[in-house]
């Protein structure tokens, strides 16, 4: 869905929007649709798995009480995950390309959307 913020940054400026029916595009230096598809990928299947890998590929049980903790850390990508190069940092690059849509190649130099 689109999203029409109709607000201003601190310092002028209109937060941009983004129309309906928008196909998300690669951000340049920042990450690639496929990328964020992937590790999104490797999350579920780490739930519905009931572990997620470590570094070292040992297996960490998530059928617990402290288990979404340690989703949540693979998630935000925190000090606490357990890998980050295999699971990435989902949350903070998807906010990051979801408030760049509006110029995603940078081409008109607009500033970022709300996200």
């Amino acid at each position: 869905q689109g999203f029409a913020p109709h607000t201003t940054y601190k310092y002028g400026g209109q937060f941009p929007s983004r129309p309906d029916n928008v196909r998300f595009e690669d951000v340049d230096g920042v990450a690639r649709i496929r990328d964020l598809l992937i590790v999104e990928s490797r999350i579920r299947d780490a739930i519905a798995h009931g572990y997620i890998v470590d570094r070292e590929g040992k297996h960490i049980d998530i059928m617990n009480e402290r288990g979404i903790d340690v989703v949540g850390d693979i998630i935000e990508s925190s000090l606490y995950s357990p890998n980050v190069q295999y699971y990435g940092a989902l949350h903070n690059t998807a906010h990051i390309v979801l408030g760049r849509q509006s110029d995603p190649h940078g081409k008109y130099d607009l500033p970022p959307g709300v996200l």
